[in-house]
């Protein structure tokens, strides 16, 4: 790149201004020299802010641009006041505006006062003022000739008070576009420095975060946006050739429109602070910075606007300072008690209540009431507010301002208490209270006025004044009362507030029964025909006790039992009721009470007597009584609530018409009280039935009868069950049990109410004898060798057969059967015979059959020479008959023969000489007892010497 051209330090311009009117009209003192300054020297600061000007010149060597700390630069000395209008740039540029406020040719000048007018190089698009139209001049730092690494800085040094605890700075600026990286751009920055030291030997320190730079960017909207406004927050430039938003080229003019920052010092009142204005060209000396700043100062104070009067929920209403952001309302935790010291200096750890609206734009917010609660539901009688506001100095860098305020609880909130009764008597009691401080109000300055109506717009012509008055009312209504109540120490301070009060009247009650005198079962009709009426209490009294019925309807249905007179009350109410003055909530409504008296008289009660079942051709003699009433009438009917009477009187005297009927009397007592009873009238025709004509002997049978009064029966031969059942002629019930022992005849006779008796009906009871089981079987014991047996049923009276076995888990039907039992161990066997009759009756036998368990056992071989084995012989637990022993050599001659069952054998020859070694067959026959075959067994059996 080529340096072709030099540009030394931009221009910069200042200007506060005074806030117009009101309550900030007087800050203009405490922030003197900076709103439209016409010299750098303040004259006249006697007011304690001791506020003044002063700068410096300096170089930028080889500083990038980062917008640090700009006591890094190399500043000259310290330029006073009355010297900055006198100092030249060294420069010969022209004169480029006719409108400074001190002299021609400024241009040629580091700080200059300007007045009216526009920057030439922006082409005239950017004015030398801010857009606020208090302001009529404003400072310029730098110009648009080159330089050797120029910079230069205007400070303004003063101390904070809470008159002047905010600063806003206006600011323009106006830059040559040199295309290079942002660190060699020029610079534009505001720094807050606070002195540590003391004013004779300051010790100046950067407060950090509150800075306001720019390096100059490509022009364009932050953020990337499509379009801006002047109320952007951003670095934002346009280009001064045509105003446009879009890339510069390399040398052209880029320009910032006017924007406001808010300088917050609420942290360091009765401190010494200076605002250190700087701008420097690029970092190669080559490319301008100009910028303009105008200034003003404002209290960081909450007014209060005082008690408003009259009908309003507001307190107070409190006003923040004018010019930030955003402001969110709060209160303090736990009251004022928690905040020590000053407001000035709050400590960080005390909690604080957000109040709504959460963030506003509006800086005023109408404190209530209920913001003076505390957490434990009490009234604190004093509240600290606080108001959180947000300001930006540095754009990306958000500043937030907490300025707090005690507020008094004066404005008093309205709440009366009216005692009522039913008179249409009103006693209206003044409660209202300023929360939080005992005896706040003076009620007995309270004003009450009467409106004629329930709306407000008719007063009576007397104000009533106390805390507590009693107003009678022509009628029960509703009406319209105004009251004002007064702070007690601030009679300017009162609450104005329209209630609506009722007076209360009673009932006239109106008690309406459709007829005093009732039968038994019938119900009396009461209604409440009271104007108005909106509930009903009901008291009904019988024998000695009452029944009450709360919150009953308007017509109410009285059901009693007892006889003679029942009165009954009626509480009547009208809506209307008051609350009672000791027990919180209970309420005592406007009521009268009526009464009336309903008499009940009972039904006749029916007592019947005489014949009503008779035979066939004779007739009735039913008698019927009102038992306990005289005079009664009595008519006879064949429908319930018939027309047409078939007799009247006491006495009925009729044929049946049919084997039954029903016969309806109406029976009506003197008082008209009326009771129907039945009687029923039966011709004797009895039926017989037994629900079993066969049975097996033993069994019982049931026999019944019935359409009679009365029965006799008998039994063909003699049953003595049913004797039991008969009474000495032979009388019983209309159903019987017997038990006959043989084939049975059953006899039955029915009698009616006179006396009168039918033809004897019959049914004839056949009995089955029962079976005897008996068994016979073959052979009488069980053989282990053939364990086969034969049985056969031969029971008495049986016919049909099952046998059961062991192991087998269905039985075997008929006889005879032959059972093969297998193997078997036991010394006997069960068995048993279940035998039927023709009727299904069983009879059953259970038996047991021996078991003869046979062994035999013949040993192989024998020694007769040696000891313990010297004979051949047989081993048999069992008895046998014609037993026969027959033993031979290999060539079939006879060698020993017997017929002893216990026979031993020595091993010698019929002839009794010693057999030879080897071996022999032996043949053995014989006969199990009481059994026919002959059994033979062979074998072998060698004889060893």
């Amino acid at each position: 790149m080529i340096l072709n051209r030099f540009k030394k330090f931009s221009v910069m311009a200042l200007t506060l201004t005074a806030f117009g009117g009101g309550a900030f009209a007087q800050q203009v003192d405490y922030c003197k020299g900076l709103k439209n300054p016409t010299s750098f020297v303040i004259s006249n600061a006697n007011n304690g802010a001791s506020a003044k000007w002063y700068g410096f010149e300096g170089h930028k060597d080889n500083y990038t641009s980062t917008c640090g700390d700009w006591g890094m630069r190399q500043w000259g000395a310290q330029i006073s006041a009355n010297q900055l209008e006198s100092r030249s740039s060294g420069s010969s540029c022209s004169n480029s505006s006719s409108q400074d406020i001190n002299r021609q040719g400024d241009t040629e000048r580091r700080f200059v006062i300007k007045g009216a007018g526009t920057d030439p190089l922006t082409s005239n698009r950017l004015s030398y003022l801010p857009p606020d139209n208090s302001y009529t001049s404003s400072i310029r730092l730098g110009n648009n000739c080159g330089g050797t690494h120029e910079a230069e800085m205007l400070c303004y040094e003063f101390q904070v008070r809470p008159k002047n605890a905010l600063i806003f700075i206006w600011y323009a600026l106006s830059l040559q576009n040199g295309q290079h990286s942002i660190s060699q751009n020029p610079e534009f920055a505001i720094e807050i420095e606070k002195n540590f030291g003391t004013p004779s030997n300051p010790n100046w320190q950067r407060l950090g975060g509150d800075t306001l730079c720019y390096i100059q960017p490509t022009p364009g909207c932050a953020n990337g946006a499509s379009s801006c406004t002047t109320n952007d927050v951003g670095p934002y430039f346009y280009r001064g050739t045509n105003g446009q938003q879009t890339s510069a080229t390399y040398g052209e003019n880029i320009y910032r429109p006017w924007n406001k920052v808010a300088i917050n010092l609420n942290k360091y009142i009765y401190d010494y602070v200076r605002i250190k204005i700087g701008a420097g060209d690029c970092s190669m000396s080559v490319h301008y910075a100009c910028a303009y700043i105008a200034g003003e100062c404002q209290p960081m104070e909450i007014l209060t606007s005082g008690c408003p009067a009259g009908n309003t929920t507001t307190v107070q209403t409190l006003t923040a300072p004018p010019g930030l952001e955003n402001y969110v309302w709060y209160k303090c935790h736990h009251g004022p008690t928690s905040i020590p010291g000053s407001l000035y200096n709050v400590p960080d750890t005390v909690a604080f209540d957000r109040l709504t609206p959460l963030t506003s734009t509006n800086r005023n917010y109408d404190c209530q009431a209920n913001d003076f609660r505390l957490p434990n539901g009490t009234y604190s009688s004093e509240q600290v507010f606080m108001c959180e506001m947000t300001s930006h100095m540095n754009p990306s860098y958000a500043i937030t301002s907490k300025v707090y305020v005690r507020v008094n609880n004066s404005k008093p909130l309205s709440s009366i208490d009216t005692l009522k009764n039913c008179e249409s008597t009103v006693l209206l009691k003044d409660k209202g209270y300023v929360p939080g401080i005992m005896n706040g109000c003076d009620t007995t300055l309270t004003r009450w006025t009467i409106h004629a109506g329930s709306m407000a717009n008719s007063p009576v012509d007397t104000v009533i004044i106390g805390g507590s008055v009693e107003h009678t009312f022509e009628q029960a209504g509703t009406y319209a009362v105004d009251v004002r109540t007064f702070n007690r120490d601030s009679l300017n301070c009162y609450t104005d507030y329209t209630y609506t009060v009722k007076a209360l009247g009673r009932p006239d009650p109106v008690l309406t029964l459709d007829q005093p005198n009732i039968c038994e079962g019938e119900r009396a009709t009461l209604r409440d025909d009271t104007p108005g009426a909106v509930r009903h209490d009901w008291i009904s009294h019988h024998d000695g006790r009452h029944d009450t019925l709360r919150e009953g309807p308007a017509t109410f249905i009285l059901a009693i039992d007892s006889t003679y007179e029942n009165p009954v009350e009626l509480i009547t109410y009208n809506g209307l009721y008051y609350e009672d003055s000791v027990i919180t909530g209970l309420r005592h409504y406007c009521t009268d009470t009526t009464s009336d008296t309903v008499y009940l008289f009972s039904h006749p009660q029916v007592l019947r007597t005489g014949d009503s079942i008779v035979c066939k051709g004779d007739k009735t003699r039913i008698h019927v009584e009102a038992k306990g009433i005289d005079s009664c009438t009595y008519k006879w009917y064949r429908q319930l609530n018939g027309t047409t009477p078939i007799a009247s009187g006491q006495l009925l005297q009729v044929a049946p018409y049919s084997d039954s009927c029903t016969y309806y009397v109406k029976v009506v007592s003197p008082q008209q009280c009326v009771a129907w009873d039945s009687v029923h009238a039966y011709l004797v025709l009895p039926t017989l039935r037994v629900d079993r004509n066969v049975i097996c002997e033993g069994e019982t049978v049931t026999l019944t009868s019935g359409a009679a009064a009365s029965f006799s029966w008998s039994a063909t031969p003699a049953d003595a069950l049913l004797n039991t059942q008969l009474d000495s002629a032979g009388n019983g019930p209309s159903v019987v049990t017997a038990r006959p022992r043989s084939t049975t005849v059953y006899s039955l006779v029915g009698h009616g109410t006179n006396g009168c008796s039918t033809t004897p009906l019959t049914e004839t009871v056949e009995v089955h004898p029962l079976p005897v089981a008996r068994v016979s079987y073959d052979p009488l014991f069980v053989d282990s060798d053939n364990p086969v047996v034969t049985f056969n049923d031969v029971s008495a009276h049986g016919v049909a057969t099952q046998w059961f076995f062991p192991n087998m888990e269905e039985p075997i039907v008929g006889s005879p059967y032959t059972h093969d039992f297998g193997e078997v161990s036991d010394d006997s066997v069960r068995v048993t015979l279940v035998s039927a009759n023709d009727l299904g009756c069983t009879d059953t036998l259970k038996f047991r059959l021996p078991v003869e368990l046979f062994t035999f056992y013949a040993p192989n071989v024998f020694t007769p020479d040696r000891p313990d084995n010297t004979v051949f012989r047989i081993y048999t637990r069992n008895s046998m008959e014609h037993f026969h022993v027959h033993i031979y050599d290999r060539k079939g001659r006879l060698m020993y023969t017997s017929d002893d069952l216990n026979f031993e054998w020595d091993g010698k020859s019929l002839e009794g000489t010693p057999c030879s070694q080897g071996t022999y067959v032996f043949v053995i026959t014989y006969r199990r007892p009481n059994t026919e075959d002959i059994v033979t067994q062979k074998g072998t059996v060698t004889l060893l010497r």
